[in-house]
């Protein structure tokens, strides 16, 4: 790869005054904060091509709606989505593991549907999302350290996905 190519973005790269931005194919990785604290952002199009994001990248963005993963994204690290408070919508794509506090506090989010590529779901990921009230299905090989329904969730329904006993 040509060293000059861009491989990562960072937050001096940015600017934080857009209601939407489009991540190039160049870019691999964001890294850690990227977007924290950019409340007008509502909507983001991420590369096919972006391998990693960093802790916190779409930390405090309030005005965050929606997002779709690509499937090369595989981690979702603590406090990726912390405080997205109008987050309703999320495709997680191909995610194995979502960290601790990936979405507390995203209070519009209704439902989530984890994938079957889940492996590890931190109990504390969907802390303080009050509106959770959906369907929420978990691989059985998700369930960390014997948790059965992730904690600070309102849930109508929950259940794990076809475990054996």
């Amino acid at each position: 790869m040509d060293k000059s190519q861009s491989t990562e973005t960072s937050r001096s790269h940015l600017s934080f005054h857009q209601a939407s931005i489009t991540i190039p194919e160049s870019v691999l990785e964001i890294g850690n904060n990227a977007f924290e604290n950019a409340a007008l952002l509502k909507k983001v199009k991420l590369s096919d091509k972006l391998e990693n994001i960093g802790k916190a990248v779409f930390k405090n963005c309030s005005s965050l709606q929606e997002i779709v993963l690509p499937l090369t994204i595989e981690n979702l690290p603590v406090d990726t989505f912390l405080n997205c408070k109008s987050l309703k919508k999320v495709n997680l794509g191909s995610v194995e593991t979502i960290g601790k506090f990936a979405f507390k506090g995203c209070e519009a989010l209704i439902t989530v549907e984890l994938p079957i590529s889940l492996i590890e779901l931190d109990p504390l990921s969907f802390y303080g999302c009050t509106s959770l009230t959906g369907v929420v299905r978990v691989p059985c090989s998700a369930l960390v350290n014997g948790t059965t329904v992730p904690s600070g969730c309102i849930l109508e329904t929950f259940h794990t996905a076809d475990c054996e006993a």
